[in-house]
């Protein structure tokens, strides 16, 4: 429009100075041609139309130049049109426009497709009327921001389609003018983003359940990055280690590990085989070790590739396989001492049994004087006594193994007690003299014990002294001190290596070598003088070195209920 205005100015001003500038020049040369009137006259009539011709001719022209810019421009304007109309119908996003009322004046057909309605049906309706209930305060409040600011970016809504079904939606615009009136109206586009919500709100949704899954997992785990920075740390990753997680964040991994190379280990492997497996040994913040089993895997964090360690605490297993190996070792050393008691304790039956069936036939073979037959019953006594103490044993370690056993206590005079026994030793002729005793008992010599079992601890003591000590002298001391007795079995023998004193309580252990000859004796004795020391609550101290004897202290209490 603008083009066709100053054509105009111009064509006119153009007209009117050829025209100013003809009449003014043209008279004045014919004066000068001559003064004939009627001459004259008839040179004003070709004058004029020589006018007429000459100022058609650059009319024409100078109309056609900028004709030719018309044509052109009209040209552009259909084009524009054109293009416009088949963007405004083929558009792939929907258009629609709004007056200053919220009412819908235009809409595409992408607009129609997308929510199912023609356009005559939706023309004049209030947009508003389209939402949801739950958007119709936020539509008031982004029209009129809309209108004030002129325009708008990103703003969401969810309208419902003709067959009920809402969807959620973005819209970009701007406001713009009506055909250079007063009326605004708006020019909006809008995009269905239902799907792609939808898809983002899963990858947030499993997202946020991974990180559930990684902050609350039971097992411990630690995302590090290819320098051995730690990144990220789970809560029991925290618990386990003993760092809150701002510390975790400022450790490097060979910083929980006592085996320095083992990132770069893992970091080789990871790289060939894209995960790996190690035991590792991890120290946490209090200073304990622990024995880990550490699962790795590279994945992507923060847009970086980085290390996935799931940690496995496997202390309780090592300790669990290190007590079977212990378990193993003592099984094995049980057998060989379980082996080494059954052959002894056949042959300590034996020896006894040989006695008694050998003298047995001596006796009844006739022609023997009463000498003599004295003598074979006292040897086939002495043979059923010990066979006795060699059964009883072996019914009491059988006892302490698979019952819990209680004292069954009487009040008895132990020196009396413990006389009865010595001479039951002294009666021997192996033993004779080498028995002595000593009693400070300070007119207290009263105590209430399990006698049965009080009974076999001393004669254990008293055979473990007589048969390790041969060659010396046995001496019992008997004191009462501190409202408790104290009873002392000790020996001038070789002693006992300091690597044994525990060991001897054990079950079958006897002090001896393999290159040693057996002593005499099932090694049961002191595991049940042990037994049943704590079973009349009692204690039972060794005292001993090699080459300086051994001591026995019995502490009993004076009243065992």
């Amino acid at each position: 429009m603008k083009h066709v205005l100053h054509i105009e100015y111009k064509t006119a001003l153009l007209y009117l100075i050829l025209g100013a500038l003809w009449i003014l020049l043209s008279d004045r040369a014919l004066l000068l041609i001559t003064d004939d009137p009627q001459l004259i006259n008839e040179l004003q009539t070709v004058k004029g139309w020589l006018f007429v011709f000459i100022t058609a001719s650059i009319l024409f022209f100078y109309i056609r130049k900028y004709g030719k810019k018309i044509r052109s421009i009209n040209n552009e304007l259909i084009s524009s049109q054109k293009k416009y109309k088949a963007l405004y119908s083929n558009a792939p996003l929907s258009y629609q426009s709004l007056n200053k009322e919220g009412k819908v004046v235009d809409v595409n057909p992408t607009w129609c497709k997308t929510l199912g309605y023609k356009k005559e049906e939706i023309i004049g309706t209030h947009f508003k009327d389209l939402l949801h209930n739950d958007f119709k305060q936020h539509f008031d409040k982004s029209f009129e921001n809309f209108i004030k600011t002129g325009s708008l970016s990103d703003v969401r809504f969810r309208i419902q389609k003709k067959n009920g079904r809402y969807i959620l939606i973005t819209f970009e615009g701007y406001i713009g003018h009506y055909d250079d009136t007063s009326d605004i109206r708006t020019y909006c586009t809008f995009k269905d983003i239902t799907e792609e919500n939808e898809i983002k709100q899963q990858l947030i949704e499993r997202e946020s359940r991974y990180r559930a899954m990684f902050r609350d997992n039971i097992s411990v785990m630690l995302i590090v990055d290819m320098k051995g920075n730690i990144l990220e740390a789970n809560k029991s990753a925290q618990n386990f280690y003993g760092y809150a997680l701002d510390e975790f964040l400022k450790l490097h991994f060979d910083e929980i590990t006592t085996e320095k190379w083992r990132f770069d280990y893992l970091v080789k492997n990871i790289l060939k085989d894209k995960q790996s497996s190690f035991e590792h040994t991890h120290i946490l913040k209090n200073g304990a070790f622990r024995n880990t089993l550490v699962y790795s895997s590279q994945i992507n964090y923060k847009k970086q590739k980085t290390y996935y360690l799931i940690i496995h605490d496997i202390t309780p297993r090592k300790q669990a396989e290190s007590q079977l190996v212990l378990a193993k070792e003592k099984a094995e050393e049980s057998s060989k001492l379980i082996r080494a008691f059954l052959n002894n304790v056949s042959h300590e039956i034996r020896t006894p049994m040989n006695s008694i069936l050998g003298f047995s036939q001596m006796l009844i073979r006739p022609g023997k004087d009463d000498k003599k037959r004295v003598q074979y019953v006292k040897h086939i006594k002495e043979g059923c006594n010990i066979l006795t103490e060699k059964i009883t044993d072996t019914i009491d370690i059988s006892r302490i193994q698979t019952s819990n056993l209680k004292p069954f206590c009487d009040s008895f005079n132990i020196q009396d007690f413990c006389e009865k026994i010595v001479e039951e030793y002294r009666n021997k002729d192996e033993v004779k003299n080498r028995i002595n005793t000593n009693y400070n008992l300070e007119h207290n010599n009263l105590i209430h014990t399990d006698r049965y079992k009080l009974e076999r601890i001393i004669k254990h003591l008293i055979d473990n002294a007589l048969k390790y000590a041969p060659n010396s002298s046995t001496n019992i001391k008997i004191d009462y001190k501190n409202h408790q007795f104290e009873i002392q079995i000790s020996d001038n023998g070789p002693g006992i290596d300091y690597n044994m004193q525990e060991k001897i309580f054990e079950p079958f252990v006897k002090e001896f070598t393999d290159n040693t000859k057996l002593q005499g004796g099932t090694g049961i004795g002191l595991s049940i003088v042990r037994a049943f020391t704590e079973i009349i609550k009692g204690k039972l101290l060794l005292q001993s070195s090699p080459g300086t004897g051994t001591s026995f202290i019995l502490l009993l209490p004076e009243r065992v209920d």
